[in-house]
């Protein structure tokens, strides 16, 4: 980088840039008060960021046109650190680092659209490819983050519903006891399947949780587990749990979970709340039994930060596989596959949906990223599964192979450490009364046109309208979903 650092005719510092002028060699503070002054925000932004802005001369304008905002600069070379004590933040472009990725880092989904981003026009010139890398990266970060509001519109919605229906329905309330002895996870990716002989013998010594879609292999092959457990709002989770109307195994749910009302009104429940979200004032609101749930990206997590509490012994996670695989994804029978392939044609077969199942999944990178994350206690939990399926590793789990496991299995049965699953879960005496249903009523009626109930109910509406307050469409949809979802809540509480 070619930079050369010269005196304008004003006296102020000016530079240049591969040949370049990054400021005015005349008087580049008066430029800076004219780029200033004609920059308009068709919003009121709490965050300006602006592209490389070399010797910094805009920075105290900006603060004079925009007191509101914190002002950050996105920098293509480190030459001009000593120019960033006016910023609030700086990003580098730096080979090895990703604009995207420090925007989504530093900025939640909702926050980076009140960010105001400005480019230096000079620096477009003198930094053509960089400046052409990171716009498409503030392009990319945006679009991220619109595709989680659009997410988070769809499960904010279907999440209050599900925890609406779980407080009128469920009846039957268990807590878990703690315990010492080895407690096993299954999971649903295919090294399962080569542990299910182990996993059968030790049904007796150890306490099984079966996630939900684990459950249809697990009585497949005869092991019934101590509990299932479920966590996914989507409509599609509640599949796996269709084989609960014919055992009576008890459901670990967190109350944002799908789950059919049948299941909710029969079963042995062991509920379980997120301590965030308007699902976590409705419990509140309850003096129901709620276990303390950790909000994370997979169930699997869910069921191991569980387990942390459950059990001062071992943990052993089965078919914890978290990464692609030929063919199906799952050791089967799988509920969804099994639904899947009612559609099958010739053109549009089994073959076709195992082989897209195999791609590239991001939500699989995510999971794993928890996983790898995650600190966790030495020599205390493992991860079952043979060298030709292990994909990756996850950090502090410790991975052993399903033969090394076979003689650990040994010494559990040999010490003849047999369970009584009558101690595991103990019964929570709970009434109509304790659901507390008016109350909720009541806060419905009276926060749902509070701004914080549409800001966490519908994200993406929100945020666009803040960018827009008179787009009516914008206002009038807004307006009419949160009407639609209020008359809904209400109807399941008031219904007999």
């Amino acid at each position: 980088m070619n930079l050369e650092f010269l005196d304008s005719k004003d006296g102020d510092k000016t530079v240049k840039a591969n040949g370049i002028f990054l400021h005015s060699p005349y008087s580049p503070k008066k430029e800076a008060d004219r780029f200033v002054d004609l920059l308009t925000c068709p919003f009121n932004p709490a965050y300006i960021v602006i592209t490389e802005p070399g010797l910094s001369y805009c920075v105290k304008v900006i603060r004079s046109k925009f007191p509101q905002a914190k002002v950050g600069a996105i920098r293509y070379v480190k030459d001009f650190d000593s120019f960033n004590k006016d910023f609030d933040f700086v990003f580098y472009k730096e080979k090895g680092t990703s604009i995207k990725n420090q925007l989504n880092s530093y900025f939640s989904e909702d926050k980076i659209f009140s960010v105001f981003f400005i480019s230096w026009k000079a620096s477009e010139k003198a930094f053509p490819e960089e400046n052409a890398e990171t716009w498409n990266e503030i392009k990319e970060a945006l679009d991220f983050s619109k595709t989680l509001l659009i997410t988070r519109q769809f499960f904010e919605e279907k999440w209050l519903i599900n925890t609406t229906n779980f407080i009128k329905y469920s009846n039957d309330f268990y807590s878990i006891n703690k315990t010492n002895l080895p407690l096993l996870i299954t999971a649903s990716g295919p090294s399962l399947e080569e542990n299910l002989s182990t996993i059968k013998e030790l049904s007796k010594a150890c306490l099984i949780i079966a996630l939900s879609s684990s459950l249809s292999v697990l009585l497949k092959n005869n092991i019934i587990p101590d509990f299932c457990m479920t966590s996914d709002g989507g409509y599609w989770a509640k599949e796996h749990l269709k084989k609960l109307h014919k055992y009576n195994i008890p459901l670990a749910i967190t109350i944002e979970a799908d789950c059919q009302k049948k299941i909710l009104k029969t079963h042995a429940l062991i509920p379980m709340c997120y301590e965030d979200g308007i699902s976590h004032i409705f419990c509140k609101m309850t003096e129901l039994p709620f276990i303390k749930a950790k909000r994370n990206g997979t169930i699997s997590g869910t069921a191991l930060e569980t387990a942390l509490e459950i059990t001062d012994n071992k943990i052993y996670f089965f078919g914890l596989d978290l990464k692609e695989a030929r063919g199906f994804q799952h050791t089967q029978p799988n509920e969804l596959e099994i639904n899947a392939s009612i559609s099958d044609t010739r053109l549009n077969s089994k073959e076709k949906r195992a082989a897209r199942q195999g791609l590239k999944n991001q939500a699989l990178m995510i999971y794993e990223n928890w996983f790898k994350e995650k600190k966790l206690p030495q020599n205390k939990v493992f991860r079952v599964i043979s060298e030709k399926l292990r994909k990756n590793s996850l950090g502090d789990i410790c991975d052993i192979a399903p033969e090394d496991f076979n003689q650990i299995a040994d010494k559990i049965l040999a010490e003849n450490n047999i369970k009584k699953p009558d101690c595991l879960l103990k019964k929570i005496s709970a009434s109509s009364e304790n659901k507390n249903l008016n109350k909720i009523l009541s806060y419905i009626k009276e926060e749902s046109e509070s701004q914080e109930w549409k800001k966490s109910l519908f994200p993406l509406d929100y945020t666009a309208l803040l960018h827009n307050p008179q787009n009516e469409e914008i206002k009038k949809k807004l307006e009419k979903e949160n009407s639609r979802l209020c008359e809904k809540l209400q109807k399941i509480l008031i219904d007999e």
